[in-house]
């Protein structure tokens, strides 16, 4: 038996101490008699590219269809909250610009009008310029205290517009000072503040 045919895939006959022989295979090669293939590290490599490669384009759309998902969600509820805030500020709350007090008089009271009323106390304020003017604003804050329900505000403020609705009753601001004039000449300009 020659040397050359001991050994496979050309590897080369070593000899060893006590007269024992091995063979040493090249790099592509392993086993006894370098029968067997060596899958080296360029194999692994290649799938590893390939199984990355999937990982990240699954990955990439799985982002996508979560973004996707929370711009829509997104936009609905901006959408959610834009209407509410559009009802919340044409709806109920009315604010009294702040010419409408006294320099040093901060209000205690917050009138609720709704549009309704507004529309219907502008009319008024037109057919009745001098003496139904009163009258018209007294009717106002009844109908809105009468619209205020117990979800929208606590106890607390339907007292405090009944005693601002008693102290324009006595034709006088929560401060003691005489508000009818100013009155007089600002209702004509509520508006919603933005």
């Amino acid at each position: 038996m020659t040397v050359s045919k001991q050994c496979m895939n050309g590897g080369t006959l070593v000899f060893l101490e006590r007269g024992n022989v091995e063979c040493k295979c090249t790099t592509l090669y392993t086993g006894a008699r370098c029968e067997n293939q060596n899958i080296g590290w360029w194999f692994w490599s290649s799938w590893i590219i390939v199984v990355a490669c999937l990982v990240l384009l699954i990955s990439l759309t799985l982002c996508k269809q979560l973004t996707g998902f929370f711009h829509r969600y997104n936009r609905f509820e901006m959408k959610k909250r834009f209407r509410r805030y559009v009802e919340k500020k044409y709806s109920a709350n009315v604010e009294a610009p702040r010419k409408l007090f006294y320099p040093g008089c901060r209000p205690t009271v917050v009138t609720l009008v709704t549009r309704e009323s507004l529309v219907k106390m502008r009319r008024e304020q037109f057919e009745n310029v001098h003496s139904g003017l009163q009258s018209a604003v007294l009717d106002t804050i009844g109908e809105t205290l009468q619209s205020v329900t117990a979800a929208e505000s606590s106890p607390e403020t339907v007292e405090m517009a009944t005693a601002g609705a008693d102290a324009f009753k006595a034709n006088t601001s929560p401060c003691g000072k005489s508000e009818m004039a100013h009155s007089r000449a600002e209702v004509g300009n509520l508006r919603p503040s933005m």
